[in-house]
């Protein structure tokens, strides 16, 4: 039997490509599995950066609402989706209202000018906005709880202080 050194038989032409194309599988699961992991943790990247700046939105919001201390009971106007707290931006007929929409919570100031909307959160499902005040006191901030995703979150805003702030 004679030897062709010039190269190679079936059987290892056979071999050579079985042995690439299993590398070829592992590799294409191993990408395919980390281009999945990847997705899912962009997506829950995304989440997190929503749900972060929705609660900065909120308390930058909440902080501008300047109940003077003078002031023993501050009234709020609320329903089902919505709250009317009064004294945005330390004064008693500029309001702030924080409305419940389909999966949006927008937020609008009301002042001499008129009404602006200025922002909507979105993404967000059964949201319930609620004033804290302790008993037969003043209202000290706002609760807002919500559904993002299947979790649950909720913000707890404080208003701003009623004194004036000072340079230093």
């Amino acid at each position: 039997m004679r030897r062709n050194d010039g190269g190679m038989t079936t059987i290892e032409a056979i071999t050579a490509m079985v042995i690439i194309s299993i590398a070829c599988t592992l590799v294409y699961s191993a990408s395919s599995t980390a281009l999945a992991a990847g997705k899912k943790s962009l997506v829950a990247c995304r989440a997190i950066s929503t749900i972060s700046l929705s609660d900065r939105a909120l308390r930058n919001f909440a902080q501008e609402v300047r109940i003077p201390f003078w002031e023993r009971h501050c009234e709020f106007e609320t329903s089902d989706d919505s709250v009317v707290i009064p004294w945005y931006r330390g004064i008693r007929d500029q309001t702030l209202r924080l409305e419940a929409a389909e999966h949006s919570l927008s937020i609008t100031g009301t002042s001499a000018e008129g009404e602006k909307k200025i922002i909507v959160l979105r993404g967000m499902d059964e949201i319930a906005i609620k004033p804290i005040a302790p008993d037969g006191e003043k209202a000290t901030g706002i609760e807002v709880s919500w559904k993002s995703g299947g979790q649950e979150y909720r913000s707890i805003l404080s208003f701003g202080s009623s004194f004036p702030e000072t340079d230093k």
